[in-house]
């Protein structure tokens, strides 16, 4: 059986994190310049006029915007199939590996950079990242989960 990734909701989820990630930094590299110019406003923005501001923030955001729709096409292609004696899926790299179940030695949780997932490891078999934003996720775990030792879900 396939399991397809909701990408409509991983977009939305990855612009806001991308968004929040680089308009953080760049108040973080702001607050560090106007700190290092011993908190002299005209030294530190010298060269940023007002108006700049907001469209430094709107190209932040629109760039993640589409950042983030490459990425959850990309993540699209991370359909699960699951047969009854094997999962299939993307690993880490985006290569597509295939799982035996009775192979399958532990499930666990991935959380780096926005991209949330849970893991299939199959040990000698590699590993298969499933996105939470796949459908029918909770079938897919409770499924796997008759089939490994450890479980950290």
């Amino acid at each position: 059986m396939k399991y397809p990734v909701n990408w409509q909701s991983l977009w939305k989820s990855l612009s806001i994190a991308f968004t929040r990630i680089l308009c953080l930094g760049f108040i973080g590299f702001l607050a560090i310049e106007y700190i290092s110019n011993d908190f002299d406003y005209e030294g530190t923005f010298k060269n940023i006029r007002p108006i700049d501001l907001p469209l430094w923030f709107l190209g932040f955001a629109l760039g993640s915007i589409c950042l983030a729709f490459l990425m959850a096409i990309l993540l699209k292609l991370a359909t699960i199939e699951l047969s009854d004696n094997s999962i299939s899926g993307l690993n880490y790299w985006y290569k597509r590996k295939t799982i035996p179940l009775n192979q399958i030695e532990s499930l666990y949780r991935y959380n780096e950079s926005g991209v949330k997932a849970i893991v299939v490891d199959g040990g000698e078999f590699g590993k298969v990242y499933i996105s939470t934003h796949t459908n029918g996720l909770n079938d897919i775990i409770n499924i796997l989960s008759n089939h490994c030792s450890t479980d950290d879900i």
